[in-house]
């Protein structure tokens, strides 16, 4: 392992963060308000970066979930 691979982790409130440097933000394409899917495989986390599109989608998956699990209590306050 190279040296240029490890990252100390920075203490965030109660959480800990990991820092991305900007140039690597700019080759993954994403920026400071991108949203990542969290993985755990073993001991390795593994980050993807989730594209507009794809977040519009999970959104629009969760709303039509929750408006079906919960139609009826909806309906009672509609009125």
């Amino acid at each position: 392992m190279d040296a240029r691979q490890l990252k100390k982790l920075t203490k965030n409130g109660n959480s800990v963060a990991v820092i991305i440097e900007k140039p690597m933000l700019e080759v993954l394409g994403a920026t400071p308000d991108s949203f990542v899917k969290r993985t755990i495989e073993g001991n390795k986390l593994i980050l993807e970066f989730v594209s507009l599109e794809d977040r519009e989608k999970l959104m629009h998956e969760a709303s039509e979930r929750i408006i079906g699990r919960h139609s009826k209590t909806f309906k009672k306050l509609s009125k």
